[in-house]
Order: structure tokens, then C-alpha cells, then sequence
């Protein structure tokens, strides 16, 4: 077969990377699944994810790491990308903007059944700064009314967890078999063998048993949203009190009423509070890349 097929290939003049490419795929035409494996450079591999998803009925996902991609903010998503050690910042925009992009799917008409997992964690690990955090549970919110997605949090009390070996994305389709969508660094594979699909729909189910309620879920994220948004409000009434004082200090020190070493000290606390009223001793935790 495989002979046939290169001299069809030659008599088309097909060159030669493409030949190889094509004879590669003649091989695993027995095989069920597929690698896909990419540079750093082009690490955001939705093409063939994207082309899965809009052809797909039902896209359920349990997510361990960040917020899932198909809910997250411009903002959000930004401070993921960003950090990452293999995004190079004149690539960061374009992956934003091709992450985004992939939400279209919730525009699709009738629009697919979406059901995500995800681990409380994610919610509580600051990304990007508090106003991220905020702006991104308020956006969970919204999508959790929606009739065709189900939103539901993994609580740190449920201890160890049946999907702990990672994140995954199991799509189902109205005429073909469900596939496995699984992601790397630089590789992503998709699983379609019957034992390997019945394998994590097991693992989905018993996310679901570990799950908090929808409105439980709501509950907590509505919480978690307003004590970001406090305590965004809090850090910002701290830097204009710290202002205020080290403004009232320099008019001190400038008067001369002090002696020259209380002032020394005075000017040194100053400067203190300047670094402190800026916010760069205040700055917030980040969540590690995904």
C-alpha cells in the first residue's frame, strides 16, 4: 500500500516534505487517537481543537490548573499567557487574542451542552492582581446562568481527587464517537479508544460526585468575588493613608524642626512609605503558568 501510494505521489509531483507527511498518515490510518505536536512558538493549538468543538454537542471539562479557557477573561487569560517561560512577549496579543477567539463556539446556534469542573483552588490562586480575580469570578458568574452550561467548583474539602493526574476535555458529537482532549507543554493528544473514553467518563462522574451543587458553586464564587473586590478597596484606601502620611512627613522634614538624624530617619521611613503608597509592597500573588 504504502509503495502505491508514494508513486501516485511522485507521478502528481507532490515534494517532498509533503510526501513524507502524507505516507506518515497513510501509516496510522490503523491506529486510533492522534498526537499533535507543535513549537513554543505556536503554542496555542487550537486549530484542530477548535474544528473538534464546533462540531461537537456537548463539551464537558475538568480543569485542575487555571480557569477553563472557553470562560476566561481578556484579562485573565492575559496574565496566564504572560507568564508562561515559553511565551515570548510580541506572542502573548496574538495568543490572547486566539484564545478569545475560541469562545465563538458559545455563539454557535443551537449552541452545544458545556459542563466544567473546576478545582477551588484556581479561584482562590491570585492571577494577574485582585481586580483580575474579581472581573474573572464576576464572568463565571454570568456564563453559570446560562441554561446550556453547568459550572460547578471541585472544594479543597473533598482532599485528594479522582482527576488529580490532570485536566481534561472529553467532546461528544451527534454522529461520531467522543474524544479525548488532553494538553501539554508542547504536544496535545486526543484519545478515542472505546476504553480510554469510558475511562474518563468515569473520572467525569465522579468529579461530579466530589462537585459542589450549581448553586453551592454560586454561592461560593459570589463570595470569593466580593472578597477580592474588598480587599482591592481596602489596598487602595492603605496607599492614599500611606500618601497622605509621607506627605506630612516630608513638610516636616522640610521645616527643619527636627534634628538632623531624626530627619535622616524620618526621610528613610519616607521613602518607605512611598515604595508602600505605590503598591509594589503590596503586590499581589500569581498563580503559577499553566
Amino acid at each position: 500500500m504504502e509503495i502505491r501510494i508514494r508513486e501516485i505521489l511522485l507521478v502528481c509531483n507532490v515534494n517532498r516534505d509533503e510526501r513524507e507527511e502524507l505516507l506518515r498518515l497513510s501509516r496510522e490510518l490503523g491506529f486510533q487517537g492522534w498526537l499533535q505536536q507543535y513549537d513554543h512558538e505556536s503554542r496555542e493549538q487550537p486549530r484542530t481543537l477548535v474544528e473538534q468543538e464546533a462540531k461537537a454537542t456537548s463539551c464537558k471539562e475538568v480543569q485542575l490548573v487555571t480557569i477553563p479557557r472557553l470562560l476566561q477573561t481578556e484579562s485573565y487569560a492575559r496574565a496566564v499567557i504572560s507568564r508562561g517561560i515559553n511565551a515570548s512577549g510580541k506572542r502573548v496579543e496574538l495568543l490572547v487574542r486566539t484564545r478569545l477567539a475560541r469562545q465563538d463556539i458559545f455563539l454557535r446556534s443551537p449552541p452545544p451542552r458545556m459542563a466544567f469542573f473546576v478545582h477551588e483552588s484556581i479561584l482562590r490562586a491570585i492571577t494577574g492582581d485582585r481586580v483580575i480575580m474579581a472581573e474573572q469570578l464576576h464572568h463565571l458568574l454570568r456564563y453559570s446562568v446560562r441554561p446550556n452550561v453547568e459550572l460547578r467548583v471541585i472544594p479543597i474539602s473533598a482532599g485528594a481527587h479522582v482527576a488529580q493526574t490532570g485536566s481534561f476535555t472529553l467532546l461528544e458529537f451527534a454522529d461520531f464517537t467522543p474524544i479525548v482532549h488532553l494538553e501539554g507543554e508542547l504536544s496535545a493528544a486526543f484519545l478515542e479508544q472505546p476504553h480510554q473514553i469510558s475511562a474518563y467518563q468515569r473520572l467525569l462522574s465522579t468529579s461530579a460526585d466530589s462537585a459542589l451543587s450549581r448553586d453551592e458553586t454560586k454561592k461560593m464564587i459570589t463570595t470569593l468575588a466580593t472578597e477580592y473586590t474588598a480587599a482591592t478597596e481596602c489596598l487602595a484606601e492603605v496607599g492614599s493613608s500611606m500618601a497622605e502620611i509621607a506627605a506630612n512627613l516630608r513638610r516636616t522634614i522640610e521645616s527643619g524642626a527636627v534634628p538632623p538624624k531624626a530627619a535622616a530617619r524620618m526621610a528613610a521611613f519616607l521613602e518607605d512609605l512611598a515604595i508602600r503608597a505605590s503598591g509594589e509592597a503590596l503586590a499581589p500573588e500569581t498563580a503559577d503558568p499553566e
